[in-house]
């Protein structure tokens, strides 16, 4: 339920509250279900870099790099091309640079059909 709720904070740009209910969504429900996981911290870094803090997108970034393996969902996939849409534009950051650099190389391709 706090995910849920942090979702709407961070549609109302409370953002230090969603990110806050979001951490801990993904803390809590990360113990039994990788792919929740997965799902709150890419939402908590679309809610991050809306915010403009790119160091914590950073940090989260490089979290949800670690969980990929973990998780086959296309859920998670599009939330990965959406982050690396986002985070473009700090891009020359370097901290960012790195974290996008980790990211990408996580995200499991898309299928194209012939």
């Amino acid at each position: 339920m706090a995910g849920d709720v942090a979702i709407g904070m961070g549609q109302l740009d409370r953002f230090d509250e969603a990110n806050r209910l979001l951490g801990d969504a993904a803390e809590r429900i990360g113990q039994w279900s990788p792919l929740f996981r997965a799902q709150y911290l890419g939402r908590q870094i679309i809610t991050t870099l809306r915010s403009g803090d790119v160091e914590f997108a950073g940090d989260r970034m490089n979290e949800l790099a670690r969980a990929i393996p973990f998780v086959s969902s296309a859920r998670v996939n599009s939330r990965v091309v959406e982050i690396l849409d986002a985070s473009a534009r700090w891009g020359r950051v370097q901290g960012m640079r790195a974290a996008r650099e980790q990211l990408a190389a996580m995200r499991v391709p898309v299928a194209r059909s012939t």
